[in-house]
């Protein structure tokens, strides 16, 4: 038989990798491949090329030069953090900008600062579908993580591994609604468990050049794990 292992399951234990992810085709080997085969794609993926209770995205990097867990007499001098590109909305920044509670990057910051700025911010503004490269190291440094959204967040890294609820605040994004968005962050009273919680978690967003326990190669191998066999589609008939 050509293909044995494919045909058992028509690609339900298998996976690929496509940074930008795959479109759903006329041909129907590559229709197979999407539908029942895993893919894992860049974070965040293309809202039409992810399919949500089968594919996975990679966490983005997270140095391994950071601290395991913050200082226990961590002060940060700032509410927030905004990383040049990670956050799109020009009114939202510039509201953020007119006060002296956030940092706002206007270009990008070489490595030395942007970790000091985590490290001395309470939390780090991300907007959905804009650079969210330093999700990895904001957790790290103890930066909570604000995703900016107005649509549920079917992709977030790990998953099926990690209770995005306890290391992150999700946030609608309305149109530059900063006071509001300040009175939100203000007001969390969960801010030291969720800094605690995503510190721990960051190890999970560690690319090692050698693989080491419970980093992001790993992770990513048990959701590969978790999700064999998800669903199975019929096979099409010409």
């Amino acid at each position: 038989m050509k293909f044995p292992y494919w045909n058992r399951t028509l690609g339900a234990d298998h996976f690929y990798v496509s940074g930008d992810g795959l479109d759903f085709g006329s041909d129907r080997n590559l229709l197979e491949l999407k539908k029942n085969s895993i893919q894992i794609s860049r974070f965040p993926a293309p809202g039409s090329k992810f399919v949500p209770h089968k594919d996975i995205t990679l966490p983005p990097f997270a140095g391994a030069q950071a601290p395991h867990s913050p200082a226990a007499t961590r002060t940060a001098r700032y509410l927030g953090f905004v990383k040049h590109d990670a956050v799109q909305e020009s009114t939202l920044v510039k509201d953020l900008g007119n006060g002296s509670d956030f940092i706002i990057e206007s270009e990008p910051s070489d490595e030395r600062t942007f970790l000091n700025r985590l490290a001395s911010s309470e939390f780090c503004l991300f907007e959905y579908g804009a650079d969210m490269s330093g999700l990895g190291e904001a957790l790290r440094f103890g930066c909570i993580p604000v995703l900016l959204t107005n649509r549920p967040i079917l992709d977030l890294p790990l998953m099926d591994v990690l209770r995005w609820r306890e290391i992150a605040i999700v946030v609608g994004s309305n149109g530059g609604a900063a006071k509001e968005l300040k009175s939100v962050l203000g007001k969390d009273g969960t801010r030291e468990r969720k800094r605690e919680f995503g510190v721990r978690a960051s190890q999970h967003f560690t690319w090692n050049q050698a693989p080491k326990p419970y980093d992001a190669f790993h992770m990513v191998m048990y959701q590969l794990w978790l999700r064999r066999h998800t669903i199975r589609y019929a096979r099409m008939v010409a």
